[in-house]
């Protein structure tokens, strides 16, 4: 029994060794060195700080990517991307135009860099401008029916910077506020963008601020009568009622919220004795923040019955 029992131990041992020894060298057989090319590796730019603190500005490329080949085993290979390094160094330059060459290295020592494309990149750099310039503010659509637009500011000031190549282009700038179906005064946000003299927008521009809020008085028109106030001394056989006011009603405008809550507009004070007179214009008392859309329109008391009329 007791040789049995060591034999079969005995041949377990030589199994799980022989089974160690094969993995081992089926693992260094699948795990062959290879060569692969890594694509679009970007490109880090060293020295931007020092650049801008010197009062310049890369025009282009604004980012670069080149590929990489590498050699590494099978195994390691999944990451030989995470290990690319691919710099330029753009410390000490100036404006002008420049091919400037790329550092390429793996912080892994199993993975090789063999060759990388491109070697060089091409780089314009500019001198940095600051200028400050009027936005002017011009409105895109209408209100909606039986609205109209208020008065709005015409510019707004803002500090455009860049490279100088492309801030000496500027012909313009502009805010579009868009209004289309606004009923009430609101805020409205709008993009402020820079155009050449062709009037295509310029980019890679930083515009400050870049967007703003601007308010848009809505307005809405009324037409509501007009309410004769006779005050004084008022005989008894005289009917107020019978008088009115030429024209009846009176067309205003302003706010819609306040327009709204508007019902009459009221004469200023007249006495019998005035309208006595002769015609004299009547005055009305037009809220604050209102006005009539025809300014020039004038009115005048009747005396409906020729009740002031005196007979001799």
């Amino acid at each position: 029994m007791k040789k049995n029992s060591r034999k079969e131990w005995m041949l377990r041992i030589l199994s799980f060794v022989f089974a160690v020894l094969l993995w081992a060298y089926v693992r260094n057989e699948s795990n062959v060195f290879e060569t692969k090319t890594l694509r679009n590796i970007e490109v880090t730019y060293e020295g931007m700080d020092d650049l801008r603190d010197s009062g310049y500005i890369v025009i282009s490329p604004k980012e670069a990517k080149i590929n990489v080949t590498v050699e590494a085993y099978s195994n390691t290979m999944p990451y030989a991307r995470d290990s690319i390094s691919a710099k330029i160094n753009l410390t000490d330059y100036k404006d002008g135009e420049f091919s400037l060459p790329i550092t390429v290295s793996s912080i892994q020592s199993d993975v090789k860099v063999k060759r990388f494309d491109p070697a060089t990149i091409p780089f314009k750099i500019d001198k940095r401008s600051s200028q400050i310039f009027y936005a002017n503010l011009s409105v895109l659509g209408k209100p909606a029916n039986n609205y109209s637009l208020g008065d709005i500011k015409d510019s707004e000031r803002v500090t455009i910077s860049g490279a100088s190549t492309y801030v000496s282009k500027i012909e313009k700038v502009e805010a579009k506020i868009d209004v289309s179906n606004l009923k009430k005064t609101d805020y409205v946000k709008a993009d402020i963008k820079a155009y050449d003299s062709e009037g295509l927008e310029i980019d890679n521009l930083n515009i400050e601020p870049s967007t703003i809020q601007v308010q848009v008085p809505i307005l809405k028109s009324k037409t509501v009568p007009v309410k004769l106030n006779i005050v004084g001394n008022i005989p008894k056989d005289v009917k107020i009622d019978k008088f009115f006011v030429e024209p009846e009603t009176v067309t205003i405008i302003g706010n819609s919220d306040l327009i709204d809550s508007i019902q009459v507009i009221n004469s200023k004070e007249m006495t019998l004795d005035q309208i006595r007179k002769g015609p004299v214009p009547l005055l009305l008392d037009i809220p604050k923040n209102v006005s009539m859309v025809d300014p020039k329109l004038t009115f005048k008391v009747v005396d409906g019955e020729n009740q002031l009329i005196v007979n001799n």
